[in-house]
């Protein structure tokens, strides 16, 4: 790879380990530990990002057929992210904007009676899931919507599922983690050991406030503090609207930020029932054979998205 070629490589790799750093995130923490050693990982060994995503159910993955009371599968794999960005791309996932734009369509479409969310994430980024739950939680008047997690439903995924009329699990999946936070990381010391100095130079009182360069004073901690408990505010009282309870419910028995196991979890009042796919496809009407069909129908994008394990085990 030529030298200018692997300059931009670096730079894409630093702008990527900072977006972790600086955004809030609703996501399970060794996700986001994952993602940032895969980062490190990808700079040192200098090779170009890679991974698989959902990118939106393509036309010809759409169900064959549109009779009227069709059930149509829409999957909700890997890390969420509101765009298809450098983020999605490196640890695979799903977009919020190509999902929302599949779910919008199966509202409309009057041939469509149920919709089910399939699940499997680890959440996300926090940007553009409160505006997805309340779209899925306001169709909720058009279409009946099932929400199952296959097997995990954290955090922003659980935010999202939580919106539907139904929330389904799988006997062996986990549901929960319902938290934001955000990570600081002060490289001053490792910077002035390395015998590098660095001069900020800013117009505006607050504009590089959180800076890694230096420690994190207590007014950019309180600021910071600020922004993680109004999305998580935000998070709980979506919740506790999709689930038909109220926030001191959610903040006390949903798992204070951990991942429950179905009974618990049922126990809490985070799921309706404990099932498979297959199960919420048959008491839907679907039968076993269309419920082959029509999971085969989302199935490569499944597989795409289980790539994103593939690369961090590498």
């Amino acid at each position: 790879m030529p030298d200018t070629e692997k300059k931009k490589k670096k730079k894409e790799y630093i702008h990527a380990f900072t977006l972790c750093a600086e955004m809030p995130w609703a996501i399970l923490h060794s996700k986001l530990v994952e993602i940032q050693g895969f980062i490190i990982r990808k700079m040192m060994a200098g090779d170009g990002f890679g991974g698989g995503h959902y990118d939106g159910i393509k036309a010809k993955d759409k169900p064959r057929t549109s009779q009227p009371g069709d059930v149509i599968v829409l999957p909700l794999f890997g890390t969420i992210n509101k765009r298809m960005d450098m983020m999605t791309q490196i640890s695979g996932g799903t977009s919020i904007e190509k999902f929302s734009k599949d779910f919008r369509d199966a509202v409309a479409n009057p041939n469509i009676k149920a919709i089910v969310i399939n699940i499997d994430s680890p959440g996300g980024g926090v940007f553009g899931v409160p505006e997805l739950a309340d779209e899925i939680f306001n169709a909720r008047a058009q279409k009946h919507i099932v929400a199952i997690a296959n097997d995990m439903a954290a955090s922003a995924a659980y935010w999202i599922g939580s919106a539907a009329d139904e929330f389904v699990m799988t006997p062996s999946g986990m549901v929960g983690s319902i938290g934001v936070y955000t990570i600081h990381e002060d490289w001053s010391k490792a910077m002035e050991e390395a015998g590098v100095t660095s001069t900020i130079i800013q117009a505006g009182k607050y504009k590089t406030e959180g800076s890694p360069l230096a420690p994190l004073s207590d007014d950019a901690k309180a600021a910071i503090q600020a922004s993680v408990d109004f999305y998580y505010n935000s998070f709980i009282s979506s919740v506790a609207k999709g689930r038909g309870t109220n926030v001191t419910a959610v903040k006390n028995n949903y798992g204070q930020g951990r991942v429950l196991n179905s009974d618990d979890a049922k126990a809490a009042g985070m799921v309706d029932r404990i099932d498979t796919l297959d199960g919420v496809l048959a008491r839907l009407g679907v039968s076993q054979q269309n419920s082959k069909a029509v999971r085969s129908e989302v199935g490569r994008d499944r597989a795409l998205a289980e790539k994103e394990l593939e690369l961090l085990q590498k």
